[in-house]
């Protein structure tokens, strides 16, 4: 895994953001609502990123189309 911290080097993580700039991506996100002391928060974690694979993508998609029209 590749963390990164705003407080690193700064280039590096700029770097790292035009690499992936324009690309597409699936995220598997965790979202929870947080309460404390009567404030709510929403908090937001990204647990994967995967690079598209457009094959079984539209593979998958075809399927769901055919189950909706069933």
């Amino acid at each position: 895994t590749f963390h990164l911290s705003v407080h690193q080097d700064e280039v590096e993580f700029e770097k790292v953001f035009r690499k992936v700039n324009f690309t597409t991506h699936i995220f598997r996100n965790r979202v929870k609502l947080e309460t404390y002391n009567g404030e709510s928060r929403v908090k937001a974690m990204v647990m994967e990123v995967k690079h598209v694979d457009y094959t079984e993508y539209s593979k998958r998609l075809i399927s769901k189309i055919r189950k909706m029209a069933a």
